[in-house]
């Protein structure tokens, strides 16, 4: 299992995804499956080809895309496979694509103006009442109970994945964006509250 204070980065590759096709040129299964698997890469990997293309064509016939944009078809993938049997017997499967889906989400968050840390100590006390803390659109929190995490770190260094396996504590994550790379890390108890 990865160290708690160690940051992953996803490679800079994910900034070659071929999102901008219309979806109304490439409605046929097998390519809708395509986008997925660039999203999805780590779970391609875990899964082999033809389990996630199996996987694929059904959750197109269940999630139909009605947007022109394909960047958008995986977002219920998490979704789908937490919920349809056989695939929500593995709860490791919904746990690895809702990491993927947020690291892609980070990826993809629009660019916003960040406090320094100069200028958050400029703010007199006083002023600190009067603050909200709004984060980042990219930073996301999540909380899995499988080894979900452990299975992405192998699968990104090109290791066996070990098996999946309930985690005796919740695991609370940050993903976020720094510059352009979408990171995540493990939160301690006190960090996640």
């Amino acid at each position: 299992m990865p160290k708690r204070a160690r940051d992953w980065k996803v490679s800079d590759d994910i900034s070659t995804l071929p999102h901008m096709a219309r979806m109304d040129e490439t409605n046929d299964p097998a390519r809708l499956t395509e986008f997925l698997a660039v999203d999805h890469v780590k779970l391609q990997l875990y899964l082999g080809a033809a389990n996630f293309h199996a996987i694929g064509r059904r959750y197109a016939a269940n999630y139909p895309q009605r947007d022109t944009n394909a960047r958008w078809f995986s977002r219920n993938l998490p979704k789908f496979l937490g919920e349809t049997i056989p695939y929500s017997r593995n709860p490791e499967l919904a746990e690895l694509a809702n990491l993927e889906t947020a690291l892609n989400t980070a990826f993809e968050a629009p660019d916003v103006p960040l406090v320094s840390a100069t200028e958050f100590a400029s703010l007199a006390a006083k002023d600190l009442n009067q603050c909200a803390i709004v984060l980042h659109p990219s930073v996301q929190p999540l909380r899995f109970l499988w080894n979900a995490t452990s299975l992405w770190a192998a699968l990104h260094c090109g290791e066996q994945p070990p098996r999946p396996e309930r985690l005796d504590a919740p695991q609370d994550l940050l993903v976020w964006r720094q510059g352009s790379h979408p990171r995540f890390r493990m939160l301690g108890p006190d960090e996640a509250m």
